[in-house]
C-alpha cells in the first residue's frame, strides 16, 4: 500500500542487503529519457520499486528487485526513480529517505556505479564487549589515560578522546615496533591488523585492508570499495603505503551529489603512476626479448669466447 505513512524508515539500501541491488545507480536521467518509453525491464522495474521501498517488503520482492537490477542498465534504474519522482509522491518521498540512509551505510563505486557496503564500523559510542572486535591496527582513547584496542599496550595517551591507528617503524629501536598516531577527519590508510610487525616483502593482498573516518570519531572500513577504484591492494604493498605514517587517500563528502568520495594524495598518485610506468617498461622488455627468441639479459662469454670475438674482427 502506497498511502503508508511517509515517516516510516525504508528498507531498501540496509547493510544486510550488501548494498548492491536494492537502490539504483548514480545516474541522472536526462529530461528526454525520463519520457522515453520504459523497455520491457524496466516497466518490470516501476512495478516493483515502489513495494521494494515500503517497510517490512516480501523476501519476494527483494530478491526480484535484486535480479532486476543486474539485468537493467544504470540509465533504466535512473529513469524509473525519475518516473517515480514525478508521478507517486510517497515513492519520491521514500526515494528520498532511502537515498539519505545509503549515503551512511554505502559507498558509491564510480568505476562499476554500484553501491558497495561498508564492511565495518567502529566508534567510541560501542560497548565494551564490541570494542573488543577492533582491529589490532586501530584502537579508541578515552579522554583519560586509558585505551580500548585490539592487542596493543597503552601509551602516552595525555589528551582527549581520540581514535588511533598503528604505524608500523621496523627500524624503531622501541619494542613495539611502531607508534600509535591520531586518525583526523579525512584520513584514509592501508593496513595489515593480522601481521603489525611484519615486514612489507611479507605481506600479501589479503593481509591488506582499506580504513577511513569522515570526521575523526567514527572509522569504518572501506576496502572493497578502495580496492575497485582508487587504490588496488597489489599498489598499496608496492609503494609501501601500509601501516604507513602518511594518509594513502583522503575522504569527504561531495557538495554536489552528497555522497563519500576518495581521493588518493598526490604524492601517492605519483608513485603509483611510477609503479604503473615501471611495471610496464618491463612488460615491454620481456615482450622485446620473448619476441627475439631470447633473453633480455646480455650472454655472459668466457675470456676464451671473448678473444675469439675479437680475432673474428680482426683485434688482437
Amino acid at each position: 500500500d502506497d498511502d503508508d505513512d511517509d515517516d516510516d524508515a525504508p528498507e531498501g539500501g540496509t547493510r544486510n542487503d550488501d548494498a548492491r541491488g536494492q537502490e539504483t545507480t548514480q545516474v541522472s536521467a536526462s529530461p528526454a529519457a525520463e519520457n522515453a518509453p520504459l523497455t520491457l525491464v524496466g516497466r518490470v522495474a516501476l512495478a516493483v520499486r515502489p513495494r521494494v521501498l515500503l517497510p517490512g517488503c516480501s523476501v519476494l520482492f527483494r530478491l526480484l528487485w535484486l535480479i532486476i537490477t543486474w539485468i537493467a542498465s544504470a540509465a533504466t534504474l535512473a529513469a524509473v526513480d525519475a518516473r517515480l519522482r514525478r508521478t507517486d509522491a510517497a515513492a519520491a518521498d521514500r526515494l528520498d529517505a532511502a537515498e539519505a540512509e545509503r549515503r551512511d551505510t554505502a559507498l558509491y563505486c564510480p568505476a562499476s556505479g554500484r553501491w558497495l557496503a561498508r564492511e565495518a564500523e567502529y566508534s567510541s559510542a560501542l560497548s565494551r564487549d564490541e570494542e573488543s572486535d577492533w582491529p589490532p591496527s586501530l584502537r579508541f582513547v578515552g579522554p583519560s589515560s586509558s585505551a580500548s584496542s585490539g592487542g596493543r599496550a597503552d601509551h602516552h595517551v595525555t589528551d582527549g578522546a581520540r581514535v588511533e591507528r598503528w604505524h608500523k617503524n621496523l627500524k624503531t629501536k622501541s619494542k613495539e615496533k611502531g607508534t600509535w598516531l591520531r586518525v583526523k577527519p579525512g584520513d584514509g590508510w592501508a593496513t595489515a591488523p593480522s601481521k603489525l610487525d611484519a615486514d612489507d616483502a611479507s605481506l600479501v593482498e589479503s593481509d591488506v585492508r582499506f580504513f577511513a573516518t569522515l570526521d575523526g570519531g567514527v572509522v569504518f572500513e572501506c576496502t572493497k570499495w578502495i580496492a575497485s577504484h582508487a587504490c588496488p591492494k597489489s599498489a598499496a604493498l608496492a609503494i609501501g603505503a601500509v601501516d604507513a605514517a602518511k594518509p594513502l587517500f583522503a575522504v569527504e563528502r561531495d557538495a554536489a551529489t552528497g555522497n563519500v568520495v576518495a581521493r588518493l594524495q598526490p604524492k601517492v598518485e605519483a608513485q603509483l603512476r611510477a609503479v604503473s610506468e615501471a611495471a610496464k617498461d618491463d612488460g615491454d622488455t620481456a615482450g622485446a626479448a620473448s619476441s627475439r627468441g631470447g633473453s633480455s639479459k646480455k650472454e655472459k662469454l668466457s675470456r676464451a669466447d671473448k678473444k675469439a670475438k675479437k680475432m673474428a674482427y680482426g683485434r688482437r
